[in-house]
């Protein structure tokens, strides 16, 4: 039957032809001083017969990663044996002109390159296939509870605390009571961590979603915040808690004896925090723990609850958990598949206002990116206008960031032609939008920089970092870009080396 062929699998089979034919030229001593010419015609037709049973039985159809791996296997096996009946075994048989165990190592090579390039290619397209943790959102119009909130009766009430209670504790259930109504039934509580309990609660009938299981313990916590997400009303309330990783550390180091608990709390950290983090490892831990126990920091959490469209109230740690009270206020975005490795690309506004993407080392915690307003909202900014107390950044990041090994990726937009070396920061439009109407217009009309006025001005203050900013446009605009950049280049020089002018 006739089929459009994948042609990603071709071209590895035609790699693989190739390959394993410099492979043999280079491993087996051969007496003709030409074999490439000696040897092609044979080489040829064996290729042509590899390509054509790998069509005929149905190699180059789309497959599944995980039926698709082991049918690719079988399927190589059998055009091996087939490829070798038919064009090998003929000049065993028939002719003398070639040597029979070459054509015959050489298929071999052929077919166990193939396998090694399929068990890469499969095991690549493993690791980078995690599953999706939002799924489709269909944007909805304002809505209201759909039943009239109401006391519950004594009985109702008295159960709905004790279970709490037994679940979590009695402190955990007072401060989930100060920060919503048990007494109504507009209240409701999720007891395990399976994502189908929260997708079959009722739309708009409940204000408040109470989570018991802590989020560390669920494979998908993106995808169930957004199904709790979609049964609220507007303004609903989720309640949830976390054991994060400052406190998972306190409780290993504290419980075996020294050195033993730093030995165990390392190898914990690098099973359950560097893993589920890592491309190539991510979906096999998930497929092998089924997520639970992972290690996540307070800041992922909050950063994940902002990501599936919520805005943090309250949160407060109570024995071993972290409480959090989140109150909805969009439906959660779609995204790209996530993946926080040591590099990132940030989105970035550039010249005549055009979105650029910024590279650099990541320096801090997953999903951060989405508590820029909640940090900005809680810390406010410090002198140098960078938020004071920024839970964000991870301890290698402050160490980075220190000496600039975070912003050398940077190097790769200057090349590009995205930034310049001396020039206004490129911000994000989000902090963009605390900067004066007019010093947005004027950014707008220059190129970033990889070195900003700031490190020559020193200033402290927001208003301060703008009138620093304000200031050198100005002089760009009267005296010239390039003379100007190149005084602000050597004052930026001479701080850095002798002030220690430093932006964290």
């Amino acid at each position: 039957m006739l089929y459009k062929p994948t042609w990603r699998w071709v071209i590895t089979d035609l790699v693989s032809i190739v390959l394993s034919y410099l492979l043999i030229l280079y491993i087996v001593p051969t007496t003709n001083a030409t074999p490439i010419l000696k040897y092609w015609p044979a080489l040829t037709t064996y290729a042509v017969t590899w390509l054509l049973t790998a069509y005929l039985i149905g190699r180059y159809q789309a497959q599944t990663i995980k039926r698709g791996y082991i049918r690719a296997t079988l399927q190589e096996f059998v055009i091996y044996l087939l490829s070798v009946a038919i064009d090998t075994l003929p000049y065993y048989l028939y002719t003398t002109d070639y040597s029979y165990q070459l054509l015959l190592l050489y298929a071999t090579f052929t077919w166990g390159v193939s396998y090694l390039l399929t068990s890469l290619r499969y095991a690549y397209q493993y690791a980078s296939d995690p599953e999706e943790d939002l799924h489709p959102v269909v944007e909805r119009g304002p809505k209201q509870l759909i039943i009239a909130e109401s006391t519950a009766d004594p009985k109702s009430q008295a159960a709905l605390r004790q279970n709490i209670e037994n679940n979590r504790g009695r402190q955990a259930m007072e401060w989930i009571s100060a920060h919503s109504n048990l007494g109504s039934t507009a209240v409701t509580v999720l007891l395990n961590d399976r994502p189908e309990q929260a997708q079959v609660l009722p739309h708009y009938q409940y204000h408040t979603v109470i989570c018991l299981v802590p989020l560390d313990r669920m494979r998908v916590i993106n995808r169930m915040l957004s199904y709790i997400n979609e049964a609220l009303p507007d303004n609903g309330q989720v309640i949830c808690c976390v054991q994060t990783k400052s406190t998972r550390k306190r409780k290993l180091l504290a419980k075996y004896p020294y050195p033993l608990n730093n030995i165990i709390y390392l190898f914990d950290y690098l099973v359950h925090r560097v893993l589920p983090k890592l491309f190539i490892t991510k979906r096999l831990y998930y497929d092998l723990t089924q997520g639970r126990h992972r290690i996540l920091s307070l800041t992922e959490i909050l950063g994940r609850l902002c990501y599936c469209g919520y805005e943090i109230q309250d949160r407060r740690r109570i024995g071993d958990h972290t409480w959090i009270s989140a109150r909805r206020v969009s439906e959660p975005p779609m995204h790209k598949k996530r993946r926080y490795g040591p590099f990132i690309s940030l989105r970035r506004v550039g010249k005549g206002g055009k979105t650029i993407r910024v590279y650099k080392m990541r320096t801090m915690y997953p999903y951060s990116e989405y508590l820029q307003s909640y940090i900005y909202k809680k810390y406010q900014l410090q002198e140098g206008g960078k938020f004071n107390h920024d839970i964000r950044i991870n301890g290698t990041g402050r160490f980075m960031r220190k000496y600039w090994i975070d912003e050398l990726p940077m190097l790769v937009n200057l090349l590009k032609g995205d930034l310049k070396i001396v020039g206004v920061r490129p911000l994000s439009k989000q902090y963009m939008s605390l900067y004066d109407a007019d010093l947005q217009q004027m950014r707008s009309r220059v190129k970033p920089g990889l070195l900003p006025p700031f490190y020559a001005d020193l200033p402290k203050t927001l208003p301060e970092i703008q009138e620093s900013e304000r200031k050198s446009l100005t002089l760009c605009s009267e005296k010239g870009t390039l003379r100007t950049d190149h005084a602000y280049f050597w004052q930026i020089v001479r701080n850095i080396l002798f002030k220690k002018a430093r932006s964290h």
